[in-house]
């Protein structure tokens, strides 16, 4: 039923992977429109389309709950067919193509992604990489469908992507949005808070039955969106008129440019703090 969530419990043997022992991992899973998937893991929301072609799942993939969601996708489609679009993180949460291809998936990045997780792989050779990179767009015909991912400006990192489910009216801004609290920009992946708020501000007129599916908190529709837009634009405006005034990182922190918003976006994984110092390190854009 469309907004049912269920929890699923999952168990994954990663030894292979990234030396990790069995962990029981917990997956929630929210049916958006029938077959349109939003499965939650501590890596963050990915979008999934479910049907008689097999399952395309896009994301942030760890290799701990792999297996929780295959067990979720197997359920719903007798098909074994997989495509699986890795979306970009960080060493600290991903592994290679997180196990997918030893279940046989397709797995595809963007073909900045791909150098990184061989870095991070450190050249084991163990660690599977994903078979398939693009550069701009790819798309998908997939369960009466059309699935379009989309490369974006740099906004958390330099590989951001949108996922459109055009069917289901359904769009996945990855790392750009966050609606538990401020967004993470990692500067030493090229990000840029610049991207993140024109990544969402090319979705502030969409329709408003559009639902969009952040990589961490709940999906929200365009109204949402335009709030969180114009909150972004505000401290972005803010930060960079203090900087221009010749005021300190430090000084620019101390000045609590964040602080009527603190309230609804400051209680989650990247503080104030935080936040105000990646948006005044984060370069303007070209």
């Amino acid at each position: 039923m469309t907004g049912r969530k269920t929890l699923l419990l999952g168990w994954l043997l990663a030894a292979h992977l990234a030396g990790a022992p069995i962990a029981a991992q917990t997956v929630a899973v929210q049916e958006l429109t029938p077959g349109v998937l939003v499965l939650t893991t501590a890596a963050g929301n990915s979008v999934a389309s479910v049907g008689p072609d097999g399952a395309l799942v896009a994301g942030v993939q760890s290799a701990l709950t792999t297996a929780a969601i295959e067990a979720e996708l197997a359920r719903r489609t007798p098909s074994s067919r997989r495509f699986v679009v890795l979306a970009p993180g960080d060493s600290g949460v991903v592994s290679g193509d997180a196990g997918w291809g030893a279940l046989g998936a397709t797995v595809v990045a963007h073909e900045l992604t791909r150098p990184r997780l061989e870095k991070w792989a450190g050249g084991a050779r163990d660690v599977r990489l994903p078979m398939v990179t693009y550069s701009q767009v790819i798309a998908f015909d997939f369960n009466g469908g059309s699935v379009h991912v989309v490369h974006m400006p740099p906004g958390y990192s330099d590989d951001d992507a949108i996922v459109h489910l055009h069917h289901a009216h359904v769009i996945h801004l990855g790392s750009s949005l966050t609606t538990d609290g401020y967004p993470h920009v990692d500067l030493a992946q090229n990000g840029s808070i610049d991207g993140i708020i024109e990544t969402v501000g090319r979705f502030v007129d969409s329709p408003p039955e559009t639902r969009f599916v952040p990589r961490r908190g709940p999906v929200v529709g365009t109204a949402e969106l335009v709030e969180y837009h114009a909150m972004l634009t505000a401290i972005r405006d803010t930060v960079r008129a203090l900087a221009k005034a010749g005021r300190s990182e430090d000084q620019a922190v101390a000045a609590r440019p964040t602080a009527s918003y603190d309230g609804r976006w400051g209680r989650a994984r990247i503080t104030p703090e935080q936040f105000v110092r990646m948006v005044y390190r984060s370069r303007p854009a070209g």
